[in-house]
Protein backbone atom coordinates (compact mmCIF):
# COMPACT_ATOMS: atom_id res chain seq x y z
CA UNK A 1 0.00 0.00 0.00
CA UNK A 2 2.88 2.37 0.78
CA UNK A 3 4.28 1.84 -2.71
CA UNK A 4 0.99 2.95 -4.27
CA UNK A 5 1.00 6.08 -2.14
CA UNK A 6 4.58 6.94 -3.16
CA UNK A 7 3.73 6.44 -6.85
CA UNK A 8 0.55 8.51 -6.44
CA UNK A 9 2.41 11.42 -4.82
CA UNK A 10 5.14 11.29 -7.48
CA UNK A 11 2.63 11.34 -10.33
CA UNK A 12 0.63 14.11 -8.67
CA UNK A 13 3.71 16.30 -8.18
CA UNK A 14 4.85 15.69 -11.76
CA UNK A 15 1.42 16.61 -13.13
CA UNK A 16 1.28 19.72 -10.96
CA UNK A 17 4.68 20.84 -12.23
CA UNK A 18 3.93 19.85 -15.81
CA UNK A 19 0.55 21.55 -16.16
CA UNK A 20 1.05 24.39 -13.67
CA UNK A 21 -2.32 23.88 -12.02
CA UNK A 22 -4.04 27.16 -11.19
CA UNK A 23 -7.65 26.30 -10.23
CA UNK A 24 -9.33 23.91 -7.78
CA UNK A 25 -11.27 22.26 -10.62
CA UNK A 26 -8.05 21.41 -12.42
CA UNK A 27 -6.53 20.15 -9.16
CA UNK A 28 -9.48 17.79 -8.59
CA UNK A 29 -9.33 16.55 -12.19
CA UNK A 30 -5.58 15.93 -11.96
CA UNK A 31 -5.97 14.20 -8.58
CA UNK A 32 -8.53 11.81 -10.06
CA UNK A 33 -6.22 11.11 -13.01
CA UNK A 34 -3.33 10.52 -10.60
CA UNK A 35 -5.36 7.99 -8.61
CA UNK A 36 -6.22 6.12 -11.82
CA UNK A 37 -2.58 6.19 -13.00
CA UNK A 38 -1.34 5.00 -9.60
CA UNK A 39 -3.82 2.10 -9.62
CA UNK A 40 -2.81 1.12 -13.17
CA UNK A 41 0.89 1.30 -12.29
CA UNK A 42 0.31 -0.80 -9.16
CA UNK A 43 -1.58 -3.34 -11.27
CA UNK A 44 1.27 -3.52 -13.78
CA UNK A 45 3.83 -3.96 -10.97
CA UNK A 46 1.71 -6.78 -9.46
CA UNK A 47 1.54 -8.52 -12.86
CA UNK A 48 5.31 -8.06 -13.33
CA UNK A 49 5.96 -9.73 -9.96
Amino acid sequence: MRMTFIIFISVLVLLLLFFGITSWEELVKVTVQSVIIALVVRGVIKIAD
